[in-house]
């Protein structure tokens, strides 16, 4: 008789739906890819991006705020105004993503959420979040929180000034992605 380690039994069931989801990105239907938008945080020109180029490639963008937005909703943009309250807007994008859709957020645990449900994720820097490196932004952000309560009120979480730089990082890593989803 076969007996497997028991580190292998464990990872089994991690390995079989890591298969099963990149299977099913390989057969997914492009044009069933949903852009998911945090609108509660996510900057207003990065926004206008996301919705020209979903109007351009014919793909569905779902908008999640506390409250209304002013962007022009149709067929194939929806916005969803959640309940007041912290990550709630969060909390219906991570219930609702697919496999193979995109998240654009600044809210990394949000990203986590939704890249363990299949999704990919953009923030508003232009760095692209998959599960080969979302755990490792994950815990660079908590011990950079760590960092600063240990350090007290004089440390900060960085510069959080937005350039052009940033918008034209964010609109070529959006492009280029969808344009290589597309082509696929």
């Amino acid at each position: 008789m076969f007996f497997l380690p028991q580190y292998l039994l464990i990872m089994l069931p991690k390995i079989r739906a890591l298969i099963e989801r990149t299977e099913c990105i390989k057969v997914m239907n492009v044009k069933s890819m949903t852009i998911w938008i945090d609108g509660d945080g996510f900057p207003r020109q990065l926004r206008e991006i996301a919705l020209r180029a979903a109007d351009r490639t014919g793909l569905s963008v779902v908008l999640a705020a506390d409250r209304a937005l002013p962007v022009k909703v149709n067929e194939k943009v929806q916005m969803v105004v959640v309940e007041q309250g912290d990550d709630e807007a969060d909390r219906y994008i991570a219930q609702h993503v697919k496999v193979g859709d995109i998240v654009c957020s600044r809210d990394i645990y949000l990203m986590e959420r939704c890249v363990e449900a299949g999704a990919v994720c953009m923030d508003d820097r232009g760095n692209l979040y998959t599960e080969s490196n979302i755990r490792e932004r994950v815990s660079i952000r908590k011990m950079m929180g760590e960092y600063r309560q240990f350090a007290g009120d004089g440390a900060h979480g960085g510069n959080n000034r937005f350039t052009s730089k940033e918008v034209k990082a964010f609109a070529d890593l959006f492009d280029s992605f969808l344009t290589k989803q597309l082509n696929s």
